[in-house]
């Protein structure tokens, strides 16, 4: 599991360049300077035009089931192309998870995995608008990947195929490969090693939520 907080002292201090998860320590480098705002709870934020993004090793082993979850306000700034919030990086095989584009194109946003072969994304169309905070999650249960906005049941594809790790790291803000940037503020991040449930996906909405009746 991970956990980053930008409003946790313990994950991002405030200034600096490396923003750490809470749980195992694991250690996001922050590249040219996301600038952060105590606003909200704290976040950070990424400007594409200064390709600000971040990055951490993979986890050890790959995540057969997962939920990938983002707290994250979006200003419609993105490269076009297929920026991701989280993503993790590509290196000739494998991607265990995908929350961003796919086959889709910004601003739409899906979740999905790479086989080694083919993306295995929910469908496109899902439109993040400007202006506006978005709890994304995306799940794999190991039968279907489902998308989930505010808590709210977005849209699911059947897949079976082995989800696998590319050992190539974590990505936050920048596509798997090719420097294409996603914009806007990233106040939270965390990933389970199991595929939570709709309950528990509003749970963590309700217990977490900062910032959909008003915006600093």
């Amino acid at each position: 599991d991970l956990s980053l907080d930008a409003g946790d002292p313990a994950s991002y201090p405030g200034s600096g360049s490396t923003w750490t998860d809470t749980i195992a320590a694991k250690a996001f480098t922050l590249y040219n300077n996301p600038t952060y705002s105590t606003n909200n709870g704290g976040y950070l934020t990424f400007d594409p035009a200064s390709q600000q993004w971040a990055d951490a090793p993979s986890f050890a082993s790959s995540l057969g089931n997962w939920t990938v979850e983002a707290w994250h306000y979006y200003t419609g700034t993105n490269n076009p192309g297929s920026p991701c919030i989280v993503t993790e990086a590509y290196a000739g095989g494998p991607i265990n998870f995908t929350v961003g584009n796919c086959t889709d194109s910004s601003p739409n946003v899906q979740v999905g995995y790479w086989d080694g072969g083919s993306f295995h994304p929910t469908p496109q169309g899902t439109v993040l608008v400007a202006g506006n905070w978005y709890q994304v999650v995306g799940t794999y249960d190991g039968s279907a990947n489902q998308l989930y906005l505010n808590s709210g049941f977005v849209s699911s594809t059947a897949s079976t195929s082995a989800a696998a790790s590319s050992g190539a790291g974590i990505r936050l803000m920048a596509r798997w490969d090719n420097a294409q940037y996603w914009g806007g503020w990233l106040a939270i991040v965390r990933i389970y090693n199991t595929a939570l449930s709709q309950a528990q996906i509003a749970q963590n909405f309700n217990a977490t939520r900062r910032s959909e009746e008003h915006t600093s």
